[in-house]
């Protein structure tokens, strides 16, 4: 195993419930108080798309995307052994590496990406992308796959639970046989709702290739048996009406604040640097230098984490992950 140093910046949002259903209060823009921190994996490599996750017994784990086999869009690393990093920490501070989740988590497929993981009754599910890969980098064809885990570091032999044949409203291309019609990536799970009767609906936003060709955040629901998802994924609507449009629109995920819904995704243009875009209730409100946020609830404290990207992100892959918490009230995401 190897030992690693996370620095992180942090701030910590306490005292507060988020939640649906809460009043509304007016956003502030507090004063934070800066702890400049860093996650460097060894070596002239690090981590790409994550999840952050606390245990039961109060251990941070990191799983995120290994990018040390190769950019992932060359065909000279398809046949490279993509998974998933895995680290913890008691304390956000200090990490070690342990082993990496390769097996049986990529299967038949050629790259496994974005995992996200939520824990329910006392099991954790985690939900990622597979990726068959093609002669032609823009028919690489990408699924939504799902496995489970008692513990984090031993998983089932994933489920293919989402293609883009479960688009009923015929809202995307996947399989039309068009360049990058097969985006179907980076999912993001989440109550969506919960019914009358108790019953839990579950959301997901997912990067999608739209049929006007633009890349957007694709919403699925899927109902649940015993209060776990039952993953009969259906596309719902494409947010790109929320969102706008660009070369790349990824790494979504949500989060509610006193009755606002705020949506995170990433974006990017061939001539442009990542950007982590925040909208409230559909309207963008937040831009800032990152990529691909995660939020943890961390007994009544929010960590808000994301990677954070130097100047030569495609060719090192030199990717730091930041986590803030914030205080009191919710904070305009600023640097």
């Amino acid at each position: 195993m190897k030992t690693i140093l996370l620095i992180l910046s942090i701030f910590i949002l306490g005292g507060c419930e988020l939640e649906y259903g809460s009043e509304n209060n007016t956003l502030a823009n507090p004063i934070p108080e800066w702890e400049p921190r860093e996650f460097i994996r060894d070596g002239d490599y690090g981590m790409v798309d994550f999840a952050l996750v606390k245990d039961n017994s109060n251990l941070y784990h990191i799983i995120g995307i290994d990018a040390s086999v190769g950019h992932p869009w060359n065909p000279e690393n398809y046949n490279n052994p993509y998974g998933f990093v895995h680290a913890i920490s008691t304390d956000l501070v200090n990490w070690t590496e342990v082993d990496s989740i390769i097996e049986p988590l990529r299967n038949n497929f050629n790259y496994i990406w974005a995992p996200d993981i939520m824990e329910i009754d006392g099991v954790y599910h985690m939900w990622y992308t597979g990726v068959q890969v093609q002669n032609d980098p823009a028919q690489h064809r990408e699924f939504v796959v799902h496995s489970t885990s008692t513990d984090l570091y031993e998983w089932s032999e994933p489920e293919i639970v989402m293609d883009g044949f479960d688009d009923p409203k015929d809202l995307i291309k996947w399989g039309d046989g068009s360049p990058w019609a097969n985006d179907l990536r980076d999912p993001h799970v989440f109550t969506y709702m919960t019914t009358e009767l108790g019953n839990p609906i579950y959301g997901m936003t997912i990067s999608v290739r739209t049929n006007s060709g633009d890349m957007g955040i694709g919403l699925a629901i899927c109902g649940s048996d015993q209060g776990v998802p039952d993953n009969n994924w259906q596309l719902l609507q494409i947010l790109n009406e929320t969102i706008g449009t660009g070369v790349g629109v990824e790494s979504s995920t949500t989060f509610k604040y006193d009755n606002k819904d705020y949506l995170f995704w990433t974006t990017w243009g061939w001539a442009e640097p990542e950007k982590i875009c925040i909208s409230v209730d559909g309207e963008l409100k937040y831009e800032i230098p990152k990529k691909a946020c995660e939020i943890l609830k961390d007994d009544g404290e929010y960590i808000f984490a994301w990677l954070r990207v130097n100047d030569n992100y495609i060719g090192g892959f030199d990717i730091k992950i930041e986590t803030m918490f914030f205080e009191e009230e919710f904070p305009y995401f600023q640097e």
